[in-house]
């Protein structure tokens, strides 16, 4: 009995083990990219709730990936998008295979502003 139950709860230990080792970096890909961010942005209304507030858009071209999108101006961590202004930036761009519901997928990340040229 007492034998059983120690086997028992080795195999358990061992289970859990296994489970906790897992890598969970293969479900996240990040690559380094270049974007071009044009000097102006997109404006939406939010809704009716809030008439007067607006969602701001920056118009996005990756160089990286060839794909031109759109972006809200909060959406890249640690960059401040002032409208009239065209920006080259390095980027971390993250990648998640299995993205909570709510969750920007894929994210970026500034690594660094290459230039920021004021256009008129």
């Amino acid at each position: 009995m007492k034998r059983t139950l120690l086997s028992m709860m080795l195999l358990l230990f061992t289970l859990l083990l296994s489970f906790s080792c897992s890598n969970e970096n293969d479900d996240v890909i990040q690559t380094k990219v270049e974007l071009f961010i044009g000097a102006k942005p997109i404006k939406f209304p939010i809704g009716e709730l809030f008439p007067h507030r607006e969602a701001v858009y920056m118009i996005i071209k990756d160089k990286t990936f060839n794909t031109i999108f759109q972006l809200e101006t909060v959406n890249i961590e640690g960059f401040n998008y002032h409208e009239g202004f065209e920006y080259e930036l390095i980027a971390l761009r993250t990648f998640l295979k299995n993205p909570p519901a709510d969750a920007l997928n894929p994210s970026y990340t500034l690594i660094d502003i290459i230039s920021k040229r004021k256009v008129e």
